[in-house]
């Protein structure tokens, strides 16, 4: 029995060893070279500045991220259509991640409905039911 691969560019199909293309061997040994002196075959090339540099001086104005407002939460809850339960997750996971105002706030209305089932007995004990007949 012969297996027929696809002869498709996503799918990788095996590759027939032979003298020509031998199967790889990885080697005994491994050695980490120093990235911090070049070696014959590096050479060295203008590296961006980094905060180890002696001569780094931060850009402050690209270091500031922009903090979502009252309005802008309420807006991407509105555009993404979030159910209750998604827009309060969207926004404590917001509120980890320090992305919101100080003065934005998440509110929790899941169980507010328990305060009020009692004025809403379907059958109160203090009414008569009468039935007639037409």
């Amino acid at each position: 029995m012969t297996v027929n691969y696809p002869n498709i560019l996503s799918a990788i199909s095996p590759v027939p060893h032979t003298e020509d293309l031998p199967v790889p061997v990885p080697p005994q040994q491994y050695i980490l070279e120093s990235d911090d002196e070049p070696t014959e075959n590096q050479e060295k090339t203008p590296q961006p500045s980094t905060p180890m540099d002696a001569d780094f001086t931060a850009d402050l104005q690209f270091n500031k991220f922009h903090q979502i407002t009252q309005e802008e939460l309420n807006d991407l809850i509105r555009d993404l259509d979030l159910p209750k339960s998604k827009a309060e997750l969207l926004g404590l996971r917001l509120q980890q991640w320090n992305l919101l105002k100080e003065n934005v706030r998440i509110s929790v209305y899941r169980k507010r409905h328990e305060d009020l089932v009692q004025f809403l007995n379907p059958y109160p004990a203090n009414l008569e039911y009468r039935v007639s007949s037409y």
